[in-house]
């Protein structure tokens, strides 16, 4: 099947020529149609679709091109009354029985479109099958452009139609938001992408651990040192249906990046490192169904976030790493939100794993960590954090906690060695000064 003549036509929105965008693109497009065609048919039975007619010979879209694009690009400018007016008759021009004339009101439309799109959202409601199938598929091509503003305003658009339940625009409505969701994810992948995000299955630590010991996850993670995407460019992360975990890196987080991020259907574990983060914009993210983990590392905020936290839709554990929250302001967080688990450290990063229970026994040192400077190998046994007995993982998590990055702190270790000459392993007791690092 030829593509809509409208594919072909320059856009005066843009100044420039556009196409509709890539095969894979326009292979999801027809794909939507079809899934559009069927449901007006199993809504309305056995119809006669006039949106759907035989198509047109490859010929024909270029010769309506010559016919209809010259006597519109001599025209006049279009704007206020005079504009709506003009489009209101190109919707009631998408109900023609003739083929050429719904093609002319559609290309119409297509070069307006912030002023379509709103006069869809009071139009379809009363319009006629095959026009509203019309106004549906025209809300798909401009939910799928590349601008931000005219895509998100297309999509939420069809979101308001498929809203009114028990109405034969709403069956179409969803079939249509379905169908273009997997387009859009991909879509504003490559745009975030391109503008320096990292988008997949990533070694992203949360809550201390990293979260491929728990299988991988979607997730997205935008950082300062690498995103150069504009503030406009943050609204197609509310598209990115897949992803669960959220990585976010300083130095300053916008309301645009919170809002978006608040619009994603399945972000759970949402993490801020090393930038500035207001109670207001930490209360936006309260649109989130549910969050399962919230960390905040390095972020100097202090008492002053408690009250916007108890508000969250919280549901599992929360760790606050380099803040300035206090011990009072973790037992207001503890007494709103029961039954979660809270970390509160105060931001000093040593750089081990050990086993978790018994006694802490290095398994891995992190390298280029504050452990590798100070000194710590695999297989020491860490007894004491100046002066204090560490029994388990759990004292050792504890006593850390209660110190900041680049302090020292004194370590005694248990060192294995091994005496070639008796074949056995001793311990020799270690005294190492460290200074403590922060959490990369």
């Amino acid at each position: 099947m030829t593509k809509p003549f409208a594919t072909h036509c320059s856009s005066k929105t843009g100044g420039s020529s556009q196409t509709w965008g890539s095969s894979i693109m326009w292979g999801r497009r027809k794909a939507l149609m079809s899934t559009v065609v069927m449901a007006a048919h199993l809504v309305f039975g056995n119809v006669v679709i006039l949106a759907q007619p035989s198509s047109p010979s490859p010929t024909e879209p270029n010769q309506f091109q010559s016919r209809l694009a010259s006597p519109l690009e001599s025209s006049p400018a279009l704007e206020g009354e005079a504009l709506r007016v003009f489009l209101r008759d190109q919707f009631v021009e998408l109900d023609n029985l003739s083929y050429r004339a719904r093609a002319r009101a559609r290309w119409n439309l297509e070069q307006y479109p912030e002023e379509a799109i709103e006069q869809i959202r009071s139009l379809a409601p009363s319009a006629s099958v095959n026009a509203a199938l019309q106004q549906i598929e025209l809300l798909d091509y401009f939910a799928t452009r590349p601008d931000v503003f005219i895509s998100t305003s297309a999509f939420d658009a069809l979101r308001v139609l498929a809203s009114k339940e028990g109405t034969s625009l709403a069956s179409m409505a969803k079939r249509c938001m379905m169908a273009i969701e997997d387009a859009k994810e991909e879509q504003a992948s490559e745009i975030l992408r391109a503008a320096g995000a990292s988008i997949g299955n990533l070694p992203i630590p949360v809550n201390g651990s990293q979260s491929l010991a728990f299988g991988p996850e979607p997730a997205l993670e935008i950082t300062s040192r690498t995103f150069i995407g504009k503030p406009e460019t943050y609204q197609w992360i509310r598209f990115l249906r897949s992803v669960r975990v959220v990585a976010i890196e300083g130095p300053i987080v916008s309301d645009e990046l919170v809002e978006a991020i608040a619009e994603m259907p399945k972000a759970s574990k949402i993490l801020f490192k090393q930038c500035e983060v207001t109670p207001d914009q930490l209360r936006l993210l309260r649109g989130l169904t549910q969050i399962e983990h919230l960390e905040l590392s390095y972020v100097p905020a202090g008492d002053e976030i408690v009250a916007a936290i108890c508000e969250l839709p919280l549901s599992e554990s929360l760790r606050l790493f380099g803040t300035k929250v206090t011990a009072a302001g973790e037992k207001q967080i503890a007494e709103q939100l029961d039954g979660i688990e809270i970390y509160r450290g105060a931001g000093g990063f040593l750089g081990i794993q050990s086993q978790q229970v018994g006694p802490v026994i290095v398994t891995r040192v992190v390298p280029g960590s504050a452990a590798e400077k100070g000194g710590i190998n695999e297989e020491d046994r860490i007894i004491e954090i100046n002066a204090v007995a560490i029994n388990n993982f759990p004292d050792l998590r504890e006593e850390l906690a209660k110190y900041e990055a680049q302090q020292t702190i004194d370590v005694k270790v248990m060192r294995p060695t091994f005496n070639p000459r008796t074949g056995q392993q001793t311990f020799e007791q270690r005294e190492l000064k460290v200074v403590l690092g922060i959490l990369n």
